[in-house]
């Protein structure tokens, strides 16, 4: 996961993914580096990883891959995600995900200060959450990591506050996930926060006539909110 960051060998502005997402890379987000697959692929293969399943890892994917690191507590990469043009996400195959999120680089994370620190699942979604409200915020990656991973910023950041920005999926899932993980911290005396996606019937109605799906996410809300609003 170290060597693919660090020979991932451009930036991630224009990246297809981030377009459609309406997001632009900011100074905080410059940690974000894209690799092509045909070099992705080269690294995985000289690494010569075991699986447990004795099959290596063959990537399939459109356009530069966008490189987004997976830390512990202490900053430690143990892993990363590939995101290509069309959204595909890919893990590195055999590498840990519980407890680790994408934390972006200088986007004012200060263990020294109390505040607060918003957690969300994608990272799209904490990207724009940091867009519409100016709030640090870290990607668990998914639902079910949301937990592990609030643990994980519980014990980087304990004077903190913690806001969950969950998905409003059809299931319930995100908002559930996220629910449990802040009743789970309060029990242990942090602050936590939950918020959803301010959509109105309103709201949900003009951006599924306007982008022929229903909106769910906080990166929804900043594109209904940034172009579709205007």
């Amino acid at each position: 996961a170290k060597r693919i960051l660090a020979e991932a060998e451009t930036a991630a502005d224009g990246h297809e993914y981030l377009i459609r997402k309406c997001l632009q890379i900011e100074s905080y987000w410059r940690g974000l580096r894209c690799i092509s697959i045909a070099k992705a692929q080269e690294l995985i293969d000289q690494a010569q990883i075991k699986q447990d399943d004795e099959c290596g890892q063959v990537l399939r994917g459109k356009g530069r891959l966008l490189v987004v690191p997976l830390t512990d507590s202490t900053g430690a990469v143990w892993s990363v995600q590939f995101i290509d043009e069309t959204g595909k996400k890919i893990f590195l195959k055999g590498g840990r995900k519980k407890g680790l999120m994408w934390c972006p680089d200088g986007i004012g994370l200060d263990a020294g200060a109390a505040g607060v620190i918003g957690i969300a699942e994608g990272v799209a979604t904490a990207m724009s959450v940091t867009k519409l409200y100016d709030v640090p915020c870290v990607a668990a990656i998914d639902a079910g990591n949301l937990s592990p991973a609030a643990e994980t910023m519980r014990e980087r950041f304990p004077n903190h506050a913690l806001a969950f920005y969950a998905d409003r999926d059809p299931s319930g899932v995100g908002e559930e996930k996220a629910r449990e993980a802040a009743l789970m911290l309060q029990g242990r005396g942090a602050q936590c926060l939950v918020y959803v996606p301010p959509f109105t019937p309103e709201i949900d109605a003009d951006f599924t006539r306007r982008t022929g799906k229903a909106p769910t996410d906080f990166n929804d809300f900043w594109i209904w909110w940034s172009v579709i609003d205007d």
